[in-house]
């Protein structure tokens, strides 16, 4: 009886109210409510309980089940949809919207129709497309999926594109660049905000026509491609974050009015004086990252990257980041696939560059943020670096992040000597420690603290 009434005091609630239980509630509950009564039955069916929620397809079309995930047949909506591999038909042609598509090694006659099937249900706005190359007779379907793309980008505000090439056929392979042009040759409205774009391959039209169609409404842009030359045709008003490598046509950079952000990855190619150039005259920068690829001699000539800021009076720029890898990436894979990856970048970059980052931050006045990837560096190296950090040297910085400590414990980092100085000197600095290791119980085995027996 007591029961009885409980559940009919929770059913007196307003619909509002129930509407709001209902979305904290996870799948399986949610569906059980569904045999309660017709009231929440009803209840269960309204959009709003199901549109912050996901659905990740396995490669045999199985739907994983678990909090977060529910039935994509019984849902009138949900926010995510992840599918990897072979799906069933019935799933290609389902009636439910989706905000954010995820499709990850997906076949491309597969994502040619889901895609298609979520733009005519109006909801999506979101698309992450990645695949491990495709052999070269499946061409002529590869050509049709990116005019599936292309003409679908005209309704997304975010697009993030990765194509890896297998290795029996590289990236310099001869591709049909007619059909392809064709393919993509659709009317497009601009419309997309984000754009992360990165392929091996030689695929330019598709490029092209996403810059010329978007140009007036990105605002942040991840490149990774041969070279940058495509982008001097176009002018992009509203561009604000640009990541980029050092490629042919980075000068074209200059000519973006609104840029603020800007994130250059070096691996030791591409045109020096070009990119020595840009940040002479790109002093309007306020947020500047230089990351070194990991494992590559970039060369003494690159690393003055940070002394050529030093030189060129960037009197507003707040953020600096001097990174040695790419962990952006795995960033990218977190958000995808909802797990973390353990990254092995043990590698030493030169401990000159350090210096010249310990040069450069009085020439900084307006900074307030600084990140460091140290990776492997020694202390004796990084030393000077926290000396420079003091309040005549850097009046206004607030936050030093430091990333990447593999031999170094997370724990007893910040009581050596360097480091101590310099938070005593700097009262009101907030200090940041990360380490990119998942496992770390695993990790400690092979790394233990060097100063001290502790184990993270």
């Amino acid at each position: 009886m007591e029961q009885e009434t409980s559940v009919m005091d929770v059913l007196a609630l307003p619909e509002l109210v129930l509407v709001e239980v209902l979305r904290l509630l996870d799948a399986a509950s949610l569906l059980n409510c569904r045999l309660v009564c017709r009231r929440l039955l009803s209840l269960t069916r309204v959009p709003r309980v199901w549109s912050h929620r996901r659905v990740q397809l396995e490669d045999d079309g199985r739907e994983r089940r678990g909090r977060g995930c529910v039935p994509l047949h019984l849902a009138p909506c949900v926010r995510e949809l992840l599918v990897r591999g072979r799906v069933r038909d019935a799933q290609l042609v389902t009636q439910c919207p989706v905000e954010k598509l995820v499709l990850d090694n997906l076949d491309l006659v597969s994502a040619s129709t889901l895609l298609r099937n979520q733009v005519r249900l109006g909801r999506l706005k979101e698309l992450y497309y990645r695949t491990n190359g495709h052999s070269k007779k499946d061409e002529a379907d590869f050509a049709a999926l990116l005019g599936t793309i292309a003409a679908a980008s005209g309704t997304l505000s975010y697009l993030c594109f990765e194509a890896f090439e297998d290795e029996d056929y590289p990236a310099d392979a001869d591709r049909s660049m007619d059909e392809l042009r064709s393919a993509c040759n659709v009317v497009v409205a601009p419309s997309l905000v984000g754009m992360r774009y990165e392929s091996e391959a030689v695929i330019d039209p598709f490029l092209e026509k996403l810059l010329a169609a978007h140009a007036s409404t990105l605002r942040d842009v991840w490149l990774s491609s041969p070279d940058m030359t495509t982008w001097q045709r176009f002018s992009f008003p509203l561009l604000e974050k640009l990541t980029c490598w050092t490629r042919a046509g980075v000068a074209s950079l200059l000519q973006f009015p609104a840029l603020k952000t800007l994130r250059l990855r070096v691996d030791g190619q591409g045109p020096l004086q070009e990119v020595v150039n840009v940040l002479r005259k790109a002093t309007s920068i306020t947020d500047l990252t230089i990351s070194y690829q990991e494992e590559i001699d970039v060369g003494e000539e690159w690393l003055n990257l940070v002394q050529v800021v030093a030189q060129s009076g960037w009197s507003s720029l707040s953020r600096l980041t001097i990174d040695q890898s790419h962990h952006e990436v795995y960033e990218l894979f977190e958000r995808w696939r909802q797990w973390r990856m353990v990254i092995h970048s043990h590698w030493f970059i030169s401990p000159r560059l350090w210096e010249r980052v310990a040069a450069a931050l009085p020439t900084l006045p307006a900074l307030r943020e600084l990140r460091l990837g140290l990776g492997d560096t020694k202390e004796q190296h990084w030393q000077p670096l926290m000396a420079a950090i003091r309040p005549h040297t850097t009046p206004r910085i607030e936050r030093l992040h430091i990333l990447h400590l593999f031999n170094e414990c997370l724990v007893c980092w910040p009581h050596q000597e360097s480091v101590k100085e310099m938070l005593v000197a700097n009262a009101s600095l907030q200090l940041y420690i990360y380490d990119d290791v998942f496992d770390k119980d695993t990790y400690s085995k092979k790394n233990p603290c060097t100063r001290c027996s502790h184990r993270f």
